[in-house]
């Protein structure tokens, strides 16, 4: 949910509202994102308390803390932050990962083709 001084406003911002409520119900996970770069219309925090739907507020939605979307210099770590939070893994991590799969197989016959041997194309050269 990216949250800026427009969420919330007009008819856009009803439908939004019926969007949330439906995802609620469906016990779908809410992550939410507050715009903070006053050039892509941010804000402070406050002000959704006064424009989103009551029944929204009291029914938890703020809860959970949003991720702040900070502009220039920031903007980078600020999108790193959201992308993990809907799931992305670093590469670094995807690594990490992948060579612990790999070393609990580790005894395993492999299905893989063997690297081939250096030695093998010298020869192979040679001819």
């Amino acid at each position: 949910l990216y949250l800026n001084r427009d969420t919330f406003q007009n008819e856009k911002g009803d439908r939004l509202a019926e969007q949330i409520r439906s995802a609620r119900l469906s016990c779908l996970p809410i992550i939410m994102v507050h715009e903070n770069d006053m050039q892509r219309r941010g804000c402070e925090f406050n002000i959704f308390f006064g424009t989103t739907p009551a029944d929204l507020i009291e029914g938890g939605l703020y809860k959970a803390l949003a991720i702040a979307a900070y502009p220039a210099q920031y903007r980078t770590t600020s999108m790193a932050l959201l992308a993990k939070a809907l799931g992305a893994v670093s590469q670094k991590e995807q690594l990490k990962e992948n060579l612990k799969r790999i070393g609990s197989t580790k005894g395993e016959r492999s299905t893989a083709p063997s690297a081939p041997n250096p030695k093998d194309a010298v020869e192979m050269h040679r001819i």
